[in-house]
Formats: C-alpha cells, structure tokens, sequence
C-alpha cells in the first residue's frame, strides 16, 4: 500500500479491498469488485458494468478480511474504459460516511504514513 502525495483535501491511500455495489433503484447487488484507492470521502474501483456519471449507489466495503463491511452512500464522479481484469474503472465520492467508517480509513493512513 501507498498514500498518494497530492493536492487533495482528504488523503487517499492505494488499498486493495472488496467492494459490493447496488444501484439505489435496483434490489440485485454486484459482488466482488475491487478498489484501487480510497480515501475517506471516495473510492476508486474496477467493475464490469459501465455506470452514468451521477449514478447513486450503496457501497458495501471491506475494509479488512473480516466478513464485516462498511455501508456508504455514494455517486459516480467519473468512469473510464481500462484493460484488465475490469473493463471500466469508476470513481465515487461518498454522500455521507458514518464516524466509525471515517476512524478506520484514518487508522489504516496512519499506520502506512
């Protein structure tokens, strides 16, 4: 892992973790998709489906290898076409994250810093 110097106003660090993701007017979630960075205002992450700019979604995050996950809130910043194991790479800015959320991605910044 590695925090991105920048001129951001929240740090971001590079942390591989599993994401599910359900779109806010749909019941079906998508699993196992998997982020690049994150910060703990957004997140960047490989999926296979392309999504609208401004798409909201509900996050399930894990943060560690616990079968625990953070529920976060989020819409679509950007999404691009990528070669990999995703055919597309999306950002998503948080709406609103809960304070224990916040502490954690703090907690896993201080201990890569």
């Amino acid at each position: 892992m590695k925090i991105f110097r920048q001129k951001r106003q929240y740090q971001r660090i590079e942390k591989f973790v599993r994401v599910n993701y359900q779109l806010t007017n749909e019941s079906q979630i998508r699993i196992d998709c998997c982020s690049r960075d994150i910060s703990e205002r957004g997140i960047r992450f490989g999926l296979y489906q392309y999504l609208k700019v401004g798409t909201s979604l509900k996050l399930y995050i894990y943060l560690e290898d616990k079968p625990e996950f953070f529920c976060v809130m989020g819409k679509v910043v950007w999404i691009k076409e990528v070669e990999g194991d995703y055919p597309y790479e999306v950002g998503v800015n948080f709406d609103f994250v809960t304070p224990s959320f916040r502490d954690k991605i703090i907690e896993i910044i201080k201990k890569i810093s």
